[in-house]
C-alpha cells in the first residue's frame, strides 16, 4: 500500500479549492469546453464575459498577442490574471488540489520577444519542460547508450506492467480521430522521481501536458495518472480491460454529449472498441463501394509502442503540426 503523502499547505474541503476563483475564457483553447465543469466542480465560478468578478482570464498566446476583445477587457481592468491553459491544469493536479501560483503561467510573461531564452536557461521561475515522449531511446546498443535516456516509462514492480496507455477517440470525421497517450515516467538519476505526462494528437495539432509538479513522489503520480484516465475514459485504471461501456458522458446540464466529445476508449489490444476505431477509413468509389485508404502518421516515441496505435489516427497528406502545451493553435 502507498505511503500516505503528507502536505504542508492547508487541505481545503472536497470541490471548496476553488471557492474564490471566477474564471471566464476566450480563444481557442484545447479541451475549451470542459473548463467550466472543472472549475465548477472545484467550487469556483464561471462566467462567459470578462466582468469585474472574474478573477482569471485563461486564454492563448494567439489571442493574447491579436488582443481580442476580451483580452481587452481583462486588461482594461487591470486586476485579472490572464493565463495559459496550463495554470488550471496544473492546479488541478496539484495535491492537494488549490489554485498554483500563477507567475509561470502570466501571457504578459510568456509573449515576451526574449522570453523562449530566458525559458531555455531556466530563468524567471518557469518551468523548463522537457518532454519525455520524444526520447530517442532504444532496447539495444551499450548499456551506456541505453541509459542516456533523462526519464523512462515506470514498470509495475508486482506485474512489470507498465504505466504506458493509449486513448482512443472517434471524431466528427474520421479524419479528426484523437489520441491520448499517458505515461508515468521515472527519473535515470537517483533520488529518483516520478512525473506523469499526457500527450494529444490528432491531424494538424499535437499537444504534451505535464500532470505533475517537478520532481513529485511515486505515489502523486499514480494518483495523477489514474484520476486523468478516469476523467477522460469514465473507468478507473482497474476496470480498463473491461469491455462494459460507462455511464455516457454528460454536459453540466445533464445532456449526453456526442461521441466526438464523449469518453476515449482505452486501447486494449483485445477491446472490441478499439479494433474498430484502429480501423482505416472508407471511402466510396465510383460504383458506390466502400473501399479502405491507408495513411500513416510518424512519432518519435517509445519503442514499445505498437504499430496499431499507430493506425488509430488517420491523415491526408498534411504534416502533423506540433503545437506548444500553451495552446500554439
Amino acid at each position: 500500500m502507498p505511503a500516505k503523502v503528507t502536505e504542508s499547505a492547508k487541505v481545503s474541503k472536497p470541490g471548496t479549492a476553488f471557492r474564490r476563483i471566477t474564471v471566464a475564457t476566450t480563444g481557442d483553447i484545447y479541451q475549451g469546453s470542459q473548463i467550466p465543469q472543472w472549475v465548477k466542480k472545484n467550487g469556483g465560478r464561471f462566467l462567459e464575459k470578462v466582468t469585474t468578478e472574474v478573477t482569471h482570464l485563461i486564454t492563448t498566446e494567439k489571442a493574447y498577442l491579436e488582443n481580442i476583445s476580451e483580452v481587452r477587457a481583462a486588461k482594461a481592468l487591470g486586476k485579472i490574471r490572464i493565463v495559459s491553459r496550463d495554470w488550471l491544469i496544473c492546479s488541478l493536479y496539484a495535491n492537494p488540489i488549490r489554485p498554483v501560483s500563477e507567475a509561470p503561467f502570466l501571457l504578459e510573461n510568456l509573449t515576451r520577444p526574449n522570453n523562449k531564452d530566458a525559458e531555455a536557461k531556466g530563468a524567471g521561475g518557469a518551468r523548463n519542460k522537457v518532454n519525455p515522449f520524444d526520447q530517442k531511446t532504444t532496447s539495444g546498443g551499450s548499456k551506456r547508450a541505453r541509459t542516456q535516456a533523462i526519464q523512462t516509462i515506470l514498470l509495475d514492480p508486482s506485474t512489470g506492467a507498465a504505466w504506458d496507455a493509449t486513448l482512443l477517440r472517434d471524431g466528427k470525421t474520421p479524419r479528426t480521430r484523437e489520441k491520448i497517450r499517458l505515461a508515468i515516467f521515472e527519473s535515470s538519476a537517483s533520488p529518483k522521481t516520478y512525473s506523469t505526462w499526457a500527450r494529444y494528437s490528432r491531424v494538424g495539432k499535437s499537444q504534451v501536458d505535464e500532470l505533475t509538479a517537478p520532481k513529485s513522489d511515486i505515489t502523486s503520480a499514480i494518483k495523477n495518472f489514474k484520476d486523468y484516465f478516469k476523467s477522460n475514459t469514465g473507468k478507473s485504471w482497474e476496470e480498463r480491460h473491461s469491455e462494459d461501456l460507462p455511464t455516457p458522458r454528460q454536459d453540466d446540464q445533464g445532456n449526453v454529449l456526442p461521441i466526438h466529445e464523449g469518453w476515449y476508449i482505452y486501447d486494449n489490444q483485445e477491446n472490441m472498441f478499439t479494433r474498430f476505431l484502429r480501423q482505416p477509413p472508407t471511402s466510396t468509389s465510383a460504383t458506390g463501394h466502400a473501399s479502405a485508404t491507408s495513411h500513416e502518421v510518424s512519432y518519435t516515441e517509445h519503442t514499445d509502442d505498437s504499430a496499431a496505435d499507430e493506425e488509430a489516427l488517420s491523415t491526408l497528406d498534411a504534416p502533423l503540426e506540433e503545437n506548444n502545451a500553451h495552446d500554439r493553435a
